[in-house]
């Protein structure tokens, strides 16, 4: 993978920093805070998609091992 490469979990990670510095939803930082080198690579869905699945496994992690 070259520096240049967008990948999906490197989008949703900078999507998360957008909406965290500018105080927002997921779908306004995609609509308003991204760039559109990045959101013509792949879709809100996909990013979305990906964040869900992480959040899902981060809560199974936590119920199974976690305090």
């Amino acid at each position: 993978m070259n520096e240049f490469e967008i990948n999906i979990p490197k989008v949703a990670d900078i999507l998360i920093s957008q909406c965290s510095l500018f105080n927002c939803s997921l779908e306004e930082g995609w609509e308003n805070y991204m760039h559109p080198v990045l959101t013509e690579q792949v879709t809100f869905e996909e990013v979305m998609d990906y964040i869900k699945k992480k959040i899902e496994l981060g809560n199974l992690f936590y119920k199974n091992f976690g305090g």
